[in-house]
């Protein structure tokens, strides 16, 4: 056992410099690069990261040193091991602490600094905080973030374009019970005195007539009524997708503008504090007036283009809103979450409901000309009576006629045989026009798709990290003097620049996504 002792007092003061000294370290760099960071999290854990080989190489560099006085058993040992061996287990476990619960400690005291806002008596704030539960509770429901998935479920139950499609479509279905009308069916009664029953008195007649066209046409009308149903439903497909589209690419739209809002909004708190700066030193003579001029025109610059970010984020989320009916009273404002929007890939021919419908149709319009070619063939006519009269000695007489009624004049029926094969003969070339459309746009969207991922790559590997250390610099070189402010002006738009490359070719990347999922007839 090692008692404590001066020596020991000593080693625990210069532990105790060390270990501050480090933790401020480690605070000033979280300081410096909270402009960098929206998520307090994600800057705790890369500023750790950074300050991660300076914090051992200080802490190993002292304990290295003290290590020869506590592992020393010379003259003297005696005071200098209780010294060393404070500094050096003091050190381990200091810089464990620094890297490890410091961090944690900073984001819980600045997590509850961000939620307080007027510090009251604790009855005070107890009072409150149990009346303004149930309202805040309300408001976090109110306020709930919309994902795109979420949208897309809105969408398609309560856009009522969609809701139309689909009546539309039981409509259709609805009429394919239509094939077998076999027309009315006719009742009579009839008297001619020429008809002359034994009995010496005249007949009464009463029948029922039928008109039947010929047996095969009925089953051409129902195929052809069944390819129209075929051809609804692949349009009701083709609304859905053109929907899913539009919601997505005012979602998509949406998140851009509020990206590019947070970055103006930085850069204004960046341009709104270099004016400050400037206008003192202009007021210590450090600055010229034609300075000063320039650094409130590029405040005012970035400010009115936070002012249409705004604006467009704004229009957008209207927009969105209206196709999805979202209903602002009783749902709450319209919030959509700012999570990354991933797109399935998927091919966007196979399986093409646009392919479907072409199909559909060529099959209705060659059922079509088969129900007109069958128009030549004859009808068919059923009559059954029978005749009797209320004299003495009267009888029944039953009897039938069957008939044919055959199309004596062609040249109308002809006219629409041949208007039905024209018809057929368009969508044969416009489904090959569409087919054709389809591959050629679906290489041209991947071969600009592969162009857009390199731009994104390119940012995500080299281009953000370069864009901080431009923007790092540029405030760094211009608080000590070293750059003017014409450099610092041209640093910064450069580093904005990259952001607002890397934030378009993102949103461009999205939109041809869009375009080659949800591919759609015009």
């Amino acid at each position: 056992d090692m008692p404590f002792s001066i020596s020991a007092g000593v080693g625990f003061i210069a532990l105790f410099g060390i270990a501050v000294l480090n933790g401020i370290v480690m605070i000033e760099h979280f300081k410096s690069m909270a402009s960098r960071f929206t998520s307090l999290r994600e800057l705790v854990t890369v500023g750790a990261a950074e300050r991660l080989r300076p914090v051992l190489l200080t802490a190993s560099a002292a304990a290295l040193g003290f290590l020869p006085m506590a592992l020393s058993g010379s003259a003297g040992a005696e005071v200098q091991r209780p010294l060393a061996t404070v500094v050096v287990g003091g050190l381990i476990s200091a810089t464990l602490l620094t890297l490890v619960v410091l961090p944690v400690l900073y984001v819980l005291f600045n997590s509850r600094k961000t939620n307080t806002t007027v510090p009251l008596p604790n009855k005070g704030a107890l009072v409150l905080l149990l009346v303004l539960a149930p309202l805040a509770f309300s408001w976090a429901q109110d306020t709930k973030e919309l994902t795109l998935e979420e949208a897309l479920t809105l969408a398609e139950k309560q856009n009522p374009l969609l809701q139309a499609s689909q009546k539309r479509l039981e409509s259709v279905q609805a009429m394919t019970g239509t094939a077998w009308n076999l027309g009315r069916t006719e009742v009579y009664h009839a008297q001619d005195q020429n008809d002359i029953a034994e009995n010496g008195v005249f007949n009464r007649v009463w029948g029922i007539r039928q008109g039947l066209a010929f047996p095969s046409v009925y089953t051409t009308q129902k195929n052809y009524l069944k390819a129209g149903q075929r051809q609804e439903e692949a349009r009701l497909e083709l609304d859905v997708r053109a929907l899913k589209k539009e919601v997505s690419r005012t979602f998509i739209q949406a998140q851009y503008w509020m990206e590019l809002e947070k970055r103006f909004d930085y850069l204004d708190s960046l341009y709104v504090s270099f004016a400050r700066a400037a206008a003192r030193r202009l007021e210590t003579g450090d600055a010229t007036l034609l300075e000063k001029l320039m650094a409130e025109s590029k405040k005012k610059e970035i400010g009115l283009r936070k002012s249409e970010a705004q604006s467009e984020k704004k229009k957008a989320l209207i927009q969105l809103a209206s196709v999805i009916q979202w209903e602002g009273e009783g749902e709450g404002e319209l919030t959509i979450s700012s999570k990354p929007v991933i797109l399935v890939e998927v091919n966007s021919q196979e399986g093409h409901p646009g392919i479907s419908w072409y199909e559909a149709g060529k099959q209705q319009a060659l059922f079509q000309t088969r129900v007109e070619q069958q128009a030549f063939l004859p009808d068919v006519k059923v009559n059954l009576f029978r005749g009797t009269n209320l004299a003495a000695g009267s009888k029944i007489y039953p009897g039938f006629e069957v008939g044919l009624g055959i199309p004596l004049f062609f040249g109308a029926q002809s006219a629409k045989v041949k208007s039905s094969k024209s018809m057929q003969q368009q969508l044969d070339w416009e489904a090959v026009n569409f087919q054709s459309r389809l591959e050629s746009q679906s290489r041209a969207l991947q071969s600009t798709l592969a162009q857009q991922l390199s731009v994104i790559q390119y940012y995500e590997t080299e281009g953000k990290q370069l864009g901080n250390q431009l923007r790092e610099q540029a405030i760094r070189s211009f608080a000590e003097g070293e750059i003017d402010f014409i450099q610092y002006v041209q640093l910064i738009e450069n580093s904005q620049s990259l952001d607002l490359q890397y934030l378009q070719a993102k949103r461009d990347y999205l939109l041809n996504q869009l375009e080659l999922i949800y591919f759609t007839i015009s």
